[in-house]
């Protein structure tokens, strides 16, 4: 019995510690390699499990130096890194290569490609010089403001990305450096896209909407693709390759613990139609005229669908309107600075749908008042269907209601003015309370009416609304829905029985 229980542990110490085979790895023994033009040398890689013939490598700058025969040869002045990986194996590990002149050159050389500063850091700068002094270095940057040279030190002054490039006035020497500033504290960036469903070939940016106090620029983050087949991503521009879905990785370079994400699709408009001769299934691709779908406050852009060739036979929905507005035909105004989700529908169905988002920005310089009477003089002579049935109750969502209420509402909408500003309201006493609430809200007795201003009807209960389209002494004058069946001007005494009062907006200044 002894015998045998020898036998098994001898059997159990030889495969665990005598035959246990260890891991493949590569890795460098030393943090950089200084060759002079020309030169060539061994790679002081250590190979474990791992033959030289199964790694690959790459150069992040060309011309620096090249692989031969299992040795390294430098080719230019330079600095470069070296990355080798394996490609059958999640192993890789890089190293910096610098390249000098012959003895008695002068060469000027950056030993490394990028330096992270935090705002008012000043760091000695990783350069390398042979036969020149400082004194004859000459430094320019791309950008101004980011970053600025003093007493030989690289000193970080706003944040941001800049491009460091050094010359020596009367040689062909120069070496660049990529030099990024961030705070001291930097959140996540809330990442997003103006479209996130694209089709083939179709391109759109990605943009942070925490930026202004993220405390850090797009280059200081590392940008990953968990399927680079399904898009390519150049500096901040995505471009649509593949059909498939892809997470877009975003980490801190200088503490990689801080993270987001973006998911992307690409995908493509379905080929059926409905009875109207549009898109009649799947998810729709809305596009802008601009990938960044930027609008300036108080403008308009104007949004497109993939495949669809009557835009009004759509339901266009602002999921934020003190940011943007979604008038009719896929028309976005600009309200305030922000992102708002813009959405259109099929209206057959909500699974029909696609959606975009548009970052507006600045200030509002717009004569509201005069073009929400525009707006609504350009409807006069419309008439009701049978039952009530009109284009205004279909956009509020009430197709057979009583309708002057919701074409105030929908004018407002159409001439791209915020809901702080003039409600959304299908009843009178909804929106004169709205503005009361306000004291916005102005009687009969002792006022005189503006441009722009909404008149309300209201004896013995909710009657009727319209909006002003001036005044004089003795009258006030209107465009109105509803009135007789139809959208048509009227006029009436300033001190008319039927006459409550006006609401009275506040728009935001304008000056011509």
């Amino acid at each position: 019995m002894k015998k045998y229980l020898f036998i098994i542990l001898l059997f159990f110490a030889f495969t665990f510690f005598g035959c246990t085979e260890e891991a493949a790895s590569v890795t460098f023994s030393q943090p950089e390699i200084i060759l002079k033009i020309n030169e060539r040398s061994s790679l002081p890689l250590e190979l474990q499990n791992i033959s030289f013939d199964k790694l690959q490598f790459a150069f992040s700058k060309d011309n620096i130096a090249i692989i031969e025969d299992e040795s390294i040869k430098a080719l230019n002045i330079g600095t470069t890194s070296l990355t080798v990986t394996v490609p059958s194996l999640s192993i890789s590990t890089s190293i910096e290569v610098i390249v000098e002149g012959d003895e008695g050159e002068k060469s000027l050389a950056f030993f490394q490609e990028e330096i992270i500063l935090k705002t008012n850091e000043g760091r000695s700068l990783p350069l390398r010089l042979q036969n020149i002094s400082f004194d004859e270095l000459h430094f320019a940057f791309s950008k101004d403001n980011i970053a600025s040279i003093e007493n030989g030190l690289i000193k970080a002054q706003s944040i941001g990305c800049t491009t460091l490039t050094v010359t020596v006035p009367g040689l062909t020497i120069t070496a660049s450096l990529k030099v990024i500033v961030e705070a001291g504290k930097v959140l996540s960036p809330v990442l997003y896209a103006p479209s996130n469903y694209l089709k083939l070939g179709m391109s759109t940016v990605i943009l942070m909407k925490n930026e202004a106090t993220l405390g850090a620029s797009f280059d200081s983050f590392h940008w990953g693709l968990s399927n680079p087949d399904v898009i390519s991503l150049n500096n901040n521009i995505i471009t649509a390759l593949k059909h498939g879905e892809v997470s877009i990785i975003a980490t801190l370079k200088s503490n990689p613990a801080i993270q987001a994400s973006l998911t992307i699709k690409v995908g493509e408009t379905s080929s059926i139609k409905d009875a109207h001769g549009e898109i009649g299934a799947g998810r729709m691709i809305l596009s802008s005229p601009t990938i960044e779908a930027f609008i300036p406050a108080g403008e308009s852009i104007q949004l497109a669908i993939d495949g669809a060739t009557n835009l009004d036979y759509y339901f266009w929905k602002s999921y934020d309107n003190q940011v943007a507005m979604a008038a009719s035909g896929g028309k976005v105004f600009g309200v305030a600075p922000g992102v708002a989700e813009i959405a259109a529908f099929s209206p057959l169905s909500n699974d029909i749908y696609g959606t975009i988002k548009v970052t507006v920005f600045g200030k509002p310089n717009v004569d509201y008042a005069s073009r929400l009477v525009e707006v609504a003089l350009n409807e006069e002579g419309y008439v009701e269907g049978y039952n009530n049935d009109t284009k205004y109750g279909d956009w509020w969502g009430i197709p057979n209601g009583e309708w002057c209420a919701m074409f105030v509402s929908w004018c407002a909408n159409e001439a791209g003015i915020s809901t702080a500003i003039i409600p959304k309201y299908a009843a009178c006493t909804v929106g004169r309370e709205w503005f009361e609430q306000r004291k916005q809200f102005q009687y009969k007795e002792n006022y005189q009416p503006k441009k722009g201003d909404i008149i309300f009807f209201l004896s013995n209960g909710a009657s009727h609304t319209g909006i002003v389209t001036g005044s004089d002494k003795t009258y006030v004058y209107t465009i109105e829905g509803n009135t007789a069946d139809r959208v048509a001007q009227r006029s009436y005494p300033l001190q008319h029985r039927t006459i409550t009062g006006y609401g009275t907006p506040n728009y935001p200044p304008f000056s011509k």
